[in-house]
């Protein structure tokens, strides 16, 4: 969508003008519209370099969708940055408000964007769409406190409204995630005291009341708990890095549980002396942020990845070598003869997938669909390897050659 030298030429430009009018304003100048300028160059050229990365990621991902809504939130962001910047001086509110908007369009809108990048996917449909509407939701309640602070008439409680409804929002997509997939009904627990949590933290905001956190911290922990351990073990493991998982979703729950006993203690309910809860809330907190940590970057090992720009190759070709003349040689479409010794083949190629959802299985070796969490056995992939090899003779012994 991007030329990519044409970013890289604007991006090098912005930086060295923006180096040249910095430095002169520095040594010569006093004045604040040098600042601007210099400003603007390198905003521009943090955009720019944005747009270029996004542009290579949608090359790879091959989602144009997710890059025109990255587009249009980079173009925002910039036009609000330009305004915020010369706007400074002669109109302070306006440029107040403009900056107010780019952090509210930033917040509310990378998520919108990785919701759009996940909306096709059988699996998180249901979560993605969920989050665009709390993404879209929480967006315009911000825009309406800002508007209403730029004329004069300042409502913190829209502010206090969208904070609430994202953190709801983002318990109840991570809950959501492989609805419509699977029946892990634990799930709509989670949903459930996410909203309850929400309608508890709208009700003090309304009424402007004191707020008392222990209910509403126990509704909170527990959406949690329940979306963390949903996308935990949805994670792409080996067996050997199920315990992770486990471990990491125990630690959560020891840390959420020993939170809202020292809560209560710190009320009076349970006893005064609330140091050994809070030690150990922070020493299972410790666990879980790094557990999940981890979760994160072996999920990321285990990907299937494919280079930048390159394709999943068709199965319409396969290189084998003769077992009888041992010549080395590709069929195409599985079928063929030997050109040195006339030996016919007939090779039939399957690609694996996933029997519950029919997502594509190529290198992938763990115990668990990636799309729907689907167990696949690799006992079953073998004995299904096995009656194609038993219906054509030779071939299974050929392959275990080759190998």
């Amino acid at each position: 969508m991007f030329h990519q030298k044409t970013l890289l030429r604007v991006i090098l430009f912005s930086l060295g003008i923006a180096a040249v009018v910095g430095a002169f304003g520095i040594l010569f100048a006093r004045s604040a519209v040098i600042a601007q300028i210099d400003g603007t160059l390198v905003f521009t050229a943090i955009c720019c370099a944005l747009l270029l990365w996004i542009s290579r990621k949608s090359a790879a991902d091959g989602d144009p969708r997710a890059l025109l809504l990255a587009t249009i939130l980079i173009a925002t962001e910039f036009g609000l940055g330009c305004v915020g910047i010369w706007c400074g001086e002669l109109f302070e509110r306006t440029s107040i408000a403009a900056h107010a908007t780019m952090a509210a369009v930033a917040i509310a809108g990378v998520p919108a964007v990785v919701f759009f990048k996940i909306v096709k996917s059988p699996s998180t449909r249901i979560a993605a769409l969920t989050g665009l509407g709390f993404s879209a939701a929480v967006l315009l309640l911000w825009l309406g406190a800002i508007v209403l602070e730029w004329q004069g008439k300042s409502n913190f409680n829209l502010f206090e409204y969208g904070w609430s409804l994202g953190a709801c929002g983002l318990f109840i997509v991570a809950a959501l995630t492989g609805a419509g997939a699977d029946r892990w009904y634990l799930r709509w627990i989670g949903v459930i005291s996410a909203v309850t949590g929400l309608f508890i933290a709208a009700r003090y905001i309304h009424s402007g009341e004191s707020w008392h956190t222990e209910p509403l911290l126990a509704f909170g922990t527990l959406s949690l708990v329940i979306g963390h351990a949903n996308l935990a073990l949805r994670c792409r493991l080996k067996s050997s890095q199920i315990w992770l998982a486990y471990g990491t979703i125990a630690a959560v729950a020891a840390a959420s549980v020993f939170t809202n006993i020292s809560a209560k203690a710190d009320a009076g309910d349970i006893w005064d002396d609330r140091s050994a809860c809070s030690r150990i809330a922070g020493a299972a907190g410790v666990l879980a942020a790094c557990g999940t940590l981890a979760l994160a970057i072996l999920y990321r090992i285990n990907q299937r990845i494919l280079p930048p720009g390159e394709k999943k190759a068709e199965l319409n070709s396969i290189a084998i070598v003769c077992p009888v003349c041992q010549m080395k040689q590709t069929i195409a479409g599985g079928a063929g003869t030997c050109d040195q010794c006339g030996l016919e083949f007939q090779i039939k190629m399957i690609e694996p997938r996933c029997p519950a959802c029919g997502y594509s299985l190529l290198m992938f070796r763990g115990d668990r669909c990636p799309e729907c969490g689907a167990a696949t056995s690799s006992e079953a992939r073998s004995a299904k390897a096995n009656a194609q090899d038993a219906s054509f003779p030779g071939i299974g012994s050929t392959a275990k050659a080759l190998d």
